[in-house]
């Protein structure tokens, strides 16, 4: 394709945009970024399945807890420690240790190899999460919510991993009046970097079709477009 007909294609889809955004809202971007980049997969239900099961990771912003025992004497009393932006703790003798995208028995193997070379003969070394929800990271993950919804931003996943679309728009504010209930698009990153979306109905979710009412895995994107009126 010529320089002129790409200055064409773009003039038209400008004008397109020009002629139908007062009346498609933010249907219009949906169809651009469809037609532009492609369709993107439809999530499957072993899609959703596999990032649930996902080990939790440190980030920062987790809370590890902390604790060592070498010999029968206790080296580090189990104590908090934050993980700092740059994905690292800072402990006494060993200092800064990266732990950032690392599971609990990685981290736990990378102090103990640490204590052990040079200070203590096979040291024992408990690490475990401490999550306090506004005060600290979820290791869990976080999703978040974007468009009509009273409060968008970020949402921490519990423990339990049970974070459910109808729940995390709840904690997002609920839908607005403005926004369309039967058109809540949920995207997944898979482990290859592409993007899944599917949409979901409030309608239909609330007239019992509660297999409709997901689990969300970390890293989930909620977005409730305006409604078309």
């Amino acid at each position: 394709m010529d320089i002129t007909s790409k200055t064409a294609k773009i003039a038209v889809l400008s004008a397109l945009c020009a002629l139908m955004a007062a009346f498609s809202g933010c249907a219009l971007f949906e169809y651009l970024d469809r037609s532009i980049f492609g369709e993107e997969r439809v999530p499957t239900d072993s899609d959703a399945l596999l990032a649930l099961n996902e080990e939790p990771t440190a980030r920062p912003g987790v809370v590890l807890n902390v604790g060592v025992t070498a010999n029968g004497s206790i080296v580090l009393q189990p104590a908090d420690f934050q993980v700092n932006q740059d994905g690292d703790i800072l402990l006494p003798f060993i200092g800064s240790v990266k732990c950032d995208k690392l599971t609990l028995p990685e981290i736990r193997e990378k102090i103990t190899k640490l204590y052990s070379e040079g200070f203590y003969k096979n040291p024992l070394v408990t690490v475990n999460f401490h999550y306090t929800a506004g005060s600290s990271a979820s290791p869990w993950g976080t999703i978040i919510v974007q468009g009509c919804v009273g409060s968008p931003g970020p949402i921490d996943i519990p423990q339990t991993r049970d974070l459910t679309l109808t729940r995390a728009l709840k904690l997002a504010g609920n839908v607005r009046s403005d926004g369309d209930k039967d058109d809540i698009q949920v995207s997944i990153v898979g482990k290859d970097g592409k993007i899944t979306r599917k949409s979901y109905s409030l309608t239909k979710i609330g007239k019992g079709r509660i297999d409709l009412d997901v689990k969300l895995p970390r890293g989930a994107t909620i977005y409730v477009p305006f409604a078309n009126y």
